[in-house]
């Protein structure tokens, strides 16, 4: 009896585990979608990995929302490209993050509307805010610990596929890499479409150098609150 009731009570706890994990990790992603609104506003230029998207809802005249979320399933038929039978199919659950993140990034930007700080040092102060939303937010995926979005996958793909190579084999030059290929894609569509150089600009640099240095700053505020839930054990 004693055993039972041990089990239910562990299991009770797992399950209690698991909720505060899905609220965080939804929580991040809302997080990391207010913080490319922020971006959007500042318009000092938007983060790499979603600068492909949004230059293409520029064009398009659309909320990039959809856009984002179509061009991450674009990144998983990459990955399924590269890995072929080594694909799982559970893998295929990057689907929901990157449709959440999408929806979120939409719902972001409705809700801040046309705000925007005045000024040129205004607009540094939005995009330093954005830089700190998405950096707080990868934390928060990450220890949430479920699918992860298909650029952080791409990246991991590639050095799975060709691990004993000289650059690709190494993970933050792969993901460097490919945060450099998205940026020249929008800028080639930029200037393809429109004529002129837009959704990329200083600030796009500025948010791929700062966000991987802010992460272990915001960690050291944001874990003894994360092991205060519970989230780990």
């Amino acid at each position: 009896m004693r055993n039972e009731l041990k089990e239910t009570l562990i299991e009770s706890l797992r399950n209690q585990r698991l909720i505060r994990r899905g609220i965080v990790y939804v929580l991040g992603y809302f997080i990391m979608a207010l913080g490319v609104a922020f971006a959007i506003n500042a318009d000092l230029g938007i983060t790499p990995v979603s600068s492909t998207p949004y230059v293409i809802s520029l064009i398009l005249g659309r909320y990039p929302g959809l856009l984002i979320a179509m061009f991450f399933c674009f990144l998983i038929l990459i990955q399924f490209a590269l890995l072929r039978r080594k694909f799982k199919l559970i893998s295929l659950t990057q689907i929901i993050p990157a449709f959440l993140f999408g929806y979120f990034v939409d719902l972001a930007i409705m809700l801040l509307g046309d705000f925007m700080i005045p000024t040129y040092a205004g607009r540094l102060v939005m995009l330093a805010i954005s830089t700190t939303l998405v950096a707080w937010s990868i934390i928060l995926v990450i220890d949430a610990n479920f699918a992860n979005l298909p650029a952080m996958n791409l990246s991991l793909t590639i050095t799975q596929v060709m691990p004993d190579h000289k650059y690709l084999g190494k993970f933050h030059i792969t993901k460097m890499m490919t945060d450099i290929t998205y940026v020249t894609i929008a800028v080639i569509l930029s200037f393809i479409f429109m004529g002129e150089l837009s959704g990329v600009r200083e600030g796009t640099v500025i948010t791929a150098i700062f966000v991987g240095r802010s992460i272990p700053c915001l960690r050291k505020l944001t874990e003894p609150v994360l092991r205060k839930i519970g989230l780990y054990f």
